[in-house]
C-alpha cells in the first residue's frame, strides 16, 4: 500500500506515512467543510452588504466546448463553478409536520418539507435529521457526503438506493448490510405497497432518479424526485416509460431503455428537482466534449505525473 509524505493541502495537517486511501478520505472532509464554511461566509456577506452590480450584464457565450483544449476546458468548468459558489445565498427552509413520538428516535431537527415523501412513510437524502418515528423506508439517491451526511455505522433504519450506492454505504459507512436493501436499476420494485423505480442520474456512479408510484383508491400518485442528475431527453422519455407502463405487469430495464418515445407525456404530482445550476448562464460544454477532455487530461498525466500537484503525487505512483 502507498503512503503520502506530505501534509493536507487544505488544513495543513502532517499526512505523513498515512495510507493513500486515508489521506483521500481526509482530504475530501476538509473540502466539504472547507465549501460549507465559505457558503455561510458568502450568505453573512450577502446579508449584511448589497451585492454589487455585475460589471457587465452580457450573458456569457455558450461555445458547448467547441474548439477548447483540455486545459481551456478544465478552466471553463473551474471558473463556472467558482460563479455558482459565489451566488449562492438560501433561503429559509419549510419545514414538514412531524407525527407524534411513538418510541422512535430523532436529533431533535425539523424535517424540511421536502425531504418527505408525500403520501408515504418514506424520506429522501435526510440522513442527517436522525432516525424519525414515522419513516419506513430512507432513500439515498447517491453517495456524495451531502446527501448521506449523518448516516453512520450505528444508524439503524432500513436504507434503500442502488446497487452501487449500497455497496459504498456498507463498506465506507460501515452500516449494517441487513439494514441496506439495494434495488436494481430500471426495474420497478415494491417497497411497503408503494411502486419504486430508479432512473440511472448521469451524475455519479450509482446515483438515481427516483420514481414513486403510490396507489390512492384507484389512481396513483406519480412523485419524481431527481436527487443530483445531469438532465437529458432521454431521462423524460424513461420516466415516461415507467408511468405509462401498466402496473399489473413486470417493469425491466429493456422496457425502460426502449427506444420508443415513452408515450403519451404522463402526469405527475410531484417534482423534487434539482436546480444547483438551472440558470441559462451555467452552460456546460456537451458530456462528450467534456469526458474527451478529461480522457486527454489524463493521458497528460500519465506521460509526465509531474503535472499533478505534489500531495497527489504519491497516490497516482502507488
Amino acid at each position: 500500500m502507498s503512503t503520502v509524505d506530505t501534509s493536507c493541502p487544505i488544513c495543513q495537517a502532517p499526512l505523513a506515512g498515512v495510507g493513500a486511501e486515508q489521506a483521500e478520505l481526509h482530504v475530501n472532509g476538509c473540502l466539504d467543510v472547507a465549501v460549507l464554511e465559505d457558503k455561510k461566509k458568502q450568505k453573512r456577506a450577502t446579508i449584511a452588504q448589497p451585492r454589487a452590480a455585475p460589471i457587465s450584464s452580457a450573458p456569457r457565450a455558450n461555445t458547448h466546448g467547441a474548439g477548447l483544449t483540455a486545459e481551456q476546458m478544465l478552466m471553463e468548468i473551474e471558473q463556472t463553478a467558482m460563479d455558482f459558489a459565489a451566488e449562492q445565498a438560501g433561503g429559509e427552509p419549510v419545514y414538514a409536520e412531524q407525527p407524534a413520538a411513538s418510541g422512535g428516535q430523532s436529533n431533535g431537527r425539523p424535517l424540511p418539507a421536502h425531504k418527505r415523501m408525500p403520501h408515504t412513510t418514506f424520506t429522501v437524502d435526510a440522513f442527517k435529521y436522525g432516525e424519525l418515528d414515522f419513516c419506513t423506508g430512507y432513500f439515498l439517491t447517491h453517495f456524495h457526503s451531502d446527501h448521506y451526511g449523518g448516516l453512520t455505522k450505528t444508524f439503524r433504519g432500513h436504507i434503500y438506493c442502488s446497487r452501487i450506492t449500497a455497496r459504498c454505504v456498507v463498506s465506507k459507512l460501515g452500516v449494517d448490510a441487513r439494514l441496506v436493501h439495494a434495488l436494481p436499476m430500471h426495474t420497478r420494485c415494491v417497497v411497503h405497497g408503494v411502486f419504486v423505480t430508479l432512473i440511472d442520474a448521469n451524475h455519479c456512479p450509482g446515483a438515481a432518479i427516483l420514481v414513486f408510484e403510490v396507489p390512492r383508491g384507484h389512481d396513483m400518485v406519480r412523485i419524481v424526485h431527481t436527487g443530483d442528475f445531469r438532465a437529458n431527453r432521454q431521462h423524460v422519455e424513461q420516466i415516461s416509460r415507467v408511468l405509462n407502463a401498466d402496473k399489473r405487469r413486470p417493469l425491466l430495464p429493456d422496457a425502460v431503455l426502449g427506444e420508443n418515445a415513452g408515450g403519451a407525456s404522463p402526469r405527475i404530482d410531484y417534482v423534487y428537482l434539482d436546480t444547483t445550476y438551472l440558470k441559462p448562464k451555467y452552460a456546460f460544454p456537451q458530456q462528450d466534449a467534456v469526458v474527451r477532455a478529461v480522457a486527454e487530461f489524463c493521458g497528460r498525466v500519465d506521460g509526465d505525473p509531474s503535472f499533478l500537484p505534489g500531495w497527489t503525487q504519491a497516490r497516482y505512483a502507488g
